[in-house]
């Protein structure tokens, strides 16, 4: 059986999942008009999911994120 690499495979995922988190944020923030339920249901659960990541691997690599979103005026925690 061949060795998988857990760790890499974790980052590579939690790295997707931001991506497409921020992709979420920037069409709320682009469409504010025609944000459905939908969408603010997704944000919140790459939202729920990325915390809960964060809190198993002891990283801040999204609470940094979600910190430089708010800088911004991205608000990425609504």
């Amino acid at each position: 059986m061949a060795k998988v690499n857990y760790e890499k495979a974790w980052q590579k995922l939690k790295e997707n999942l931001i991506s497409e988190y921020i992709k979420v944020c920037n069409v709320i923030e682009q469409h504010p008009d025609s944000n459905t339920i939908q969408i603010r249901r997704l944000k919140q659960q790459y939202l729920m999911v990325l915390q809960e990541m964060e809190s198993v691997d002891r990283t801040n690599d999204f609470k940094n994120l979600l910190h430089d979103m708010n800088r911004s005026g991205n608000n990425g925690e609504n």
